[in-house]
């Protein structure tokens, strides 16, 4: 029997709506989709959006807030002192005290990579990358974008996308042992038997079925090798949805699914339909380049039910414990930064009676 409960992998707090109307948001997600636990991944924005603060301490709250099944994913931050690979190797070391389960790398996208100039495979990060392979650390990274993208935003001034591929690569290379989740299929979906050599050769690679939409369409050209390789390795994906935090002032419940349609549906469809379907997706804009049809897998139970819960739990067991001190330093740097947010105040406000109740001295 297929599983109604899900875990989702990979969500995000990166829009700037306040914290608890963003925790409301989710809490709702959560109710629509059956969603058990929840992975809240930071975003380094400021290396591509360069105004907002980090997202750390607020994943990090709303880990709590979501306890007994929240999760948080830690990102470098590069503005606190000193970018070195020491520098970045002592962040890690810290965000696990913290209390993080995971770290989100979202360096080797093209546009954040364009603004903070080094590649992931880059002296830099060897530390850091050493680090999490000696100690079992998950890691989800983001590598490229659709190939979409490269005939619009990245026209010029752009790596190629197999470019920002290779850097993970040539990690893996280096770090074979490291437990590393590609988000969004790493954008592979054009090369199932390349993602079928990954999964030969590295025990520790996986990859989050999280939408950019395109890959759907993509795999939907070659459905029965995506079924197959699903079945056979359904121990190495993971489910996820991609959503983020929107406003919630002034909706009901109903009304706020109106305007931000849940996700979790686009995503399950895919997993248990059989044959083709519509697959338009709550969010319009892709009709008119791929068309609306999406080819189910009809995956098995057991398949299924290892992607959308088993594998993550196998991976990251129940969530580490917080330290609310350390929570309240990360909070006091990052919210210390330049933002252009008309809610800092409101939110560092929350973290820091949150931190208070328990027990940080303020």
């Amino acid at each position: 029997m297929k599983t109604n409960k899900y875990i989702d992998s990979h969500v995000h707090i990166s829009m700037d709506f306040p914290l608890c109307e963003s925790e409301q948001a989710f809490r709702w997600f959560n109710e629509a989709g059956h969603i058990e636990r929840t992975n809240f991944l930071a975003l380094n924005a400021h290396t591509f959006f360069q105004e907002t603060q980090l997202d750390n301490s607020k994943c990090l709250y709303l880990k709590n807030a979501f306890a007994p099944y929240g999760y948080a994913g830690y990102c470098l931050d590069y503005r606190k002192p000193p970018v070195t690979p020491e520098g970045f190797l002592e962040q890690i070391q810290l965000a696990l005290k913290a209390g993080f389960d995971c770290w989100k790398i979202i360096e080797s996208k093209p546009n954040a990579q364009s603004v903070w100039k080094h590649r992931i495979d880059e002296p830099l990060y060897e530390l850091a990358f050493a680090y999490a392979e000696k100690i079992g650390l998950p890691i989800i990274i983001h590598v490229g974008d659709p190939i979409g993208m490269w005939e619009d935003d990245y026209k010029t001034g752009y790596l190629a996308k197999e470019e920002y591929q290779d850097q993970a690569l040539n990690v893996l290379k280096k770090h074979p042992n490291l437990i590393l989740t590609f988000a969004h299929f790493g954008f592979f979906c054009d090369r199932p038997e390349f993602v079928e050599e990954l999964i030969a050769t590295y025990k520790g690679v996986h990859f989050d079925n999280v939408p950019g939409p395109e890959e759907y369409f993509v795999i939907a050209k070659n459905p029965k090798k995506w079924k197959e390789i699903m079945e056979k390795h359904s121990d190495r994906f993971i489910f996820g949805t991609d959503r983020g935090n929107h406003g919630t002032a002034g909706f009901t419940k109903e009304e706020y699914f109106k305007n931000y349609p849940e996700t979790v549906t686009y995503e399950i469809n895919m997993l248990t339909k059989k044959g083709e379907y519509d697959g338009r997706h709550p969010f319009p804009g892709l009709e008119e380049h791929w068309g609306t049809v999406l080819y189910g897998l009809d995956l098995s139970d057991e398949a299924f039910n290892n992607i959308v819960y088993n594998n993550f739990m196998r991976i990251y067991g129940e969530p580490k414990p917080i330290n609310f001190e350390c929570l309240y330093e990360i909070a006091k740097h990052e919210f210390a930064l330049p933002s252009k947010s008309p809610y800092l105040k409101e939110d560092f406000e929350k973290i820091k009676e949150t931190c208070k109740a328990h027990g940080v001295k303020i």
